[in-house]
């Protein structure tokens, strides 16, 4: 059976948002034991349960970023990250779901007009909806007062569970013209979540399913233009409508930035049971030693301990350069450009590098039977495994971010 790897140190590290009393206190922390008691069957049903679900919206978590107008916290990205990291530590496939369902609320109060906020919201005031332009046969043609949307979009993690399906479209047809990015907002009850994840290596809890539309019509008033690819200067309508520059910034400096954060937490969760391995288990190298007092296994502690940390920390930072750039466009002082966003961005997958060093390292310092089925340090490997094989991982565009940073201005000159 897996260790029970909740310890003094791991309690400790709680969650706390101080700065409105109706606002989630300690709330990550207070829900780890029964995530981690559910991790085996999280994945074996490939999403979080529906009383998961119901116990995040009673905490409030899917408040946290929503603004005040529409009953939320409207709390910070680093308020939200911390809490992702808590989440993902005592369960990471639920992290992740909760991670890429939760965080698009920013998007839509960032680029939908303001009547189209009120409708998301006053459909659903903790909304979670899964943002995906995966759909190569997807179809959105015009209908009188709106689109007809049609196909099948994979990858749309957080889909379980979803108030609703953001649907994105490359070259959309009408008023927005070839070239335009559009996303459509569809809500529950008129798109399906299909029963084909959970045979990939890790994460097979997440909730990353395929969502199909069948021919559903989607008023004009439930799209909104935002292309990936952009850049940005100026006010943006949520920016406007909700006084706050937060709603003000570029998705390609955002997107990574949950799962780095889901990355941090895997690798706490993997160190918590390392923790419970020292405490419990005897030396390989001493017979009779517990591995607490071997300073060799001490070492590998130490040493995944400090880059967690710093993991932690350059998750953090992110979120803040997320918030400078997007006072700067706002104020219309710099444009939030993709330089800047692809460089958030190549930190955040940076961070989940440096996560899967440390639990490979973990791993492997933790004897063959710490990769027995069903134990948490395997399920860990594996997960970290998945987050850092995706097509669309840094290694591939670094090249093209590198030219793009230098064609702007030389580094040195830059720091002048």
């Amino acid at each position: 059976m897996p260790g029970n790897a909740t310890s003094s140190r791991s309690r400790a590290c709680r969650v706390h948002f101080h700065s409105h009393h109706r606002r989630p206190s300690g709330a990550g922390n207070r829900h780890a034991p029964r995530l981690r008691e559910l991790q085996a069957e999280t994945e074996e049903r490939t999403y979080p349960s529906a009383e998961t679900y119901q116990q995040f919206k009673a905490a409030g978590f899917f408040k946290v970023m929503t603004p005040r107008a529409f009953g939320g916290y409207e709390m910070s990205l680093k308020d939200f990250y911390r809490l992702v990291i808590e989440i993902a530590r005592s369960c990471p496939s639920t992290g992740w779901w909760y991670a890429l369902g939760a965080a698009h609320t920013v998007q839509i109060c960032s680029y939908a007009a303001p009547e189209t906020q009120r409708k998301v919201f006053a459909f659903d005031p903790d909304f979670s909806g899964p943002w995906t332009f995966s759909s190569p046969k997807g179809t959105f043609v015009p209908d009188g007062d709106g689109y007809r949307i049609d196909g099948v979009w994979h990858f749309a993690s957080g889909g379980p569970h979803a108030s609703f399906m953001m649907a994105g479209i490359a070259g959309a047809e009408g008023k927005y013209g070839k070239a335009k990015s559009v996303t459509a907002l569809i809500p529950r009850g008129q798109f399906e979540v299909l029963p084909d994840w959970g045979d990939i290596v890790g994460m097979q809890g997440s909730g990353s399913n395929s969502v199909r539309m069948e021919n559903v019509f989607v008023p004009a008033d439930m799209i909104f233009e935002h292309d990936y690819f952009q850049s940005m200067l100026g006010p943006t309508p949520g920016s406007r409508m909700h006084g706050n520059p937060f709603f003000g910034g570029l998705f390609a400096g955002f997107a990574e930035g949950g799962l780095a954060a889901v990355g941090v937490g895997t690798g706490l969760a993997a160190l918590d049971e390392y923790e419970f391995m020292l405490r419990n288990r005897n030396s390989v190298h001493n017979p009779g030693l517990r591995r607490i007092d071997d300073r060799e296994f001490l070492r590998k502690f130490g040493m995944a301990l400090g880059k967690l940390e710093m993991a932690r920390g350059a998750v953090l930072y992110g979120a803040e350069m997320y918030l400078r750039n997007a006072e700067l466009s706002v104020a219309g002082i710099e444009p939030f450009d993709q330089a800047k966003a692809r460089t958030i961005d190549g930190a955040y997958h940076a961070v989940e590098n440096a996560v899967f060093e440390v639990i490979d390292d973990l791993a492997r310092a933790s004897s063959s039977t710490a990769f027995r089925k069903g134990q948490r340090m395997l399920r860990y490997y594996r997960d970290i495994l998945t987050l850092t094989s995706r097509g669309d991982f840094f290694e591939f565009r670094a090249a093209d971010v590198a030219k793009m940073v230098l064609d702007k201005a030389p580094l040195a000159q830059a720091a002048e």
